[in-house]
């Protein structure tokens, strides 16, 4: 398995956008659990319902990037 923590140094403009989207989502999933107990206890159901969908709209996002970068290295 591939370790995910520790970003390779960006050598491009591109490399150093690709290293901020990951810290940006590294962070924001980081953020879920607490923001999904603020929803329950602050929250209805509805904003719980659709903070879940938000969560699996990124989660597919991701392993299509993880799906086209395996892809693009096969070329």
């Amino acid at each position: 398995m591939k370790d995910y923590s520790t970003p390779e140094i960006p050598n491009s403009e591109t490399d150093t956008k690709g290293q901020e989207a990951y810290r940006t989502i590294k962070d924001w999933i980081r953020s879920v659990p607490e923001t999904l107990e603020e929803i329950k206890k602050n929250g209805n159901e509805e904003d719980l319902q659709n903070y879940q969908r938000q969560i699996n709209m990124v989660l597919e996002k991701l392993e299509n990037i993880v799906k086209d970068m395996e892809e693009n290295k096969k070329v």
